[in-house]
C-alpha cells in the first residue's frame, strides 16, 4: 500500500469533464494529489515526464477515438497507473470488462471512483503493460471480433473456448504429455490432449501468456499479485517445494510457483 499522496494527472479534452473529476477526486479521494491536468496528448505526454505520475486519469477519446491509446504507446516504459475513461459505449464496455483494468464512464459515479482509487492505493492490479494496451486497443477497436476462441483439443474432440478466458495452464502429469486449462468461466479445468510446450508455443502465441516455470503457463490477463523472494509456499504448503523465483497469485486464488527463469520472464 502506498504510504504518501498519490501523484495524479488527469487527461481529458472535455473541459467540463476534467473539472468534474477534479472535483469529485478533492472531495471523496483525500490520498489523491492532483499536480496537473491535460486536455491533449501532446500537453499529457510533455507533463507525465515532468511530473513522473504514479497515476493518470486518461480519457481514450480526445482528438481521435482512441487518442489514449496512442498516448500510453508513447510511454512505452511507463510505471504509472491507468484508470481509463470513457463515454457509456456498451461494446467498449463489454470489451473493457474482459481486462485486469479499471476505467470509470461519464459522468462519474463518486462511489464507483472511490473504488477504483482503493485499488490503485492497495495495488491489486498489474500496470498496463504494453501487449496487455495492445489487446485492449484491439478489444476497443473491434469488440465483436477481439476474441476469437481457439480450439482446445481433447480425448474426446475439441473445446472451444476464449485465450481470454483462461487463467492459467499447468502439466497434467510428471511427464507432460497433458495440459489442465484452468478456467474463470468453470470450476473445474479441461484436460488438453498436448503438451504444455505445444500449448504455449502453437495454441497461445500471440496472447498475453508467460511461462513462470515448466509446469505452469500463466494468462498475464489475470495476475493478482507477485511474491517475490522464493522460499516456502506463502500459505505453510509443506506439500509444495521452494520456489527459486518466487509465487504468484492468480485471481481464481491459485499459488503457482515462479523459477528464476520464468522470473526474468514475468518481470521483463
Amino acid at each position: 500500500m502506498m504510504s504518501e499522496k498519490i501523484k495524479t494527472i488527469i487527461i481529458d479534452d472535455n473541459k467540463l469533464h476534467l473539472s468534474s473529476l477534479m472535483i469529485l477526486l478533492q472531495r471523496n479521494c483525500q490520498e489523491i494529489e492532483i499536480c496537473d491536468t491535460c486536455r491533449s496528448g501532446e500537453e499529457a505526454l510533455e507533463s507525465i515526464k515532468m511530473h513522473q505520475p504514479d497515476l493518470i486519469f486518461l480519457d481514450i477519446q480526445m482528438e481521435t477515438p482512441t487518442a489514449g491509446f496512442d498516448l500510453l504507446e508513447q510511454l512505452p516504459d511507463r510505471t504509472f497507473d491507468v484508470i481509463f475513461t470513457t463515454q457509456h459505449d456498451m461494446h467498449a464496455l463489454r470489451a473493457f470488462e474482459a481486462y485486469p483494468i479499471d476505467f470509470l464512464t461519464k459522468p462519474v459515479d463518486p462511489i464507483r471512483l472511490v473504488k477504483a482509487v482503493k485499488v490503485i492505493e492497495e495495488r491489486k492490479l498489474p500496470l498496463v503493460s504494453n501487449d496487455l494496451l495492445t489487446e485492449i486497443k484491439t478489444a476497443y477497436q473491434n469488440p465483436e471480433q477481439a476474441f476469437p476462441k481457439i480450439p482446445v483439443p481433447t480425448m474426446e474432440g475439441y473445446t472451444f473456448i476464449k485465450a481470454t478466458d483462461i487463467i492459467h495452464c499447468q502439466a497434467a502429469t510428471e511427464k507432460g504429455n497433458q495440459t489442465l486449462f484452468y478456467l474463470k468461466t468453470q470450476a473445474n479445468p479441461i484436460l488438453c490432449s498436448k503438451t504444455l510446450k505445444v500449448v504455449e508455443i502453437e495454441m497461445l502465441k500471440g496472447h498475453s501468456f508467460c511461462r513462470i516455470h515448466q509446469s505452469h503457463l500463466v494468462n498475464r490477463l489475470h495476475l493478482k499479485n507477485y511474491i517475490k523472494d522464493g522460499g516456502q509456499h506463502p500459505k505453510g504448503n509443506n506439500k509444495e517445494k521452494k520456489a527459486a523465483g518466487g509465487w504468484v497469485v492468480m485471481v481464481n486464488g491459485a499459488i503457482l510457483p515462479v523459477s528464476k527463469a520464468g522470473k526474468q520472464r514475468l518481470l521483463s
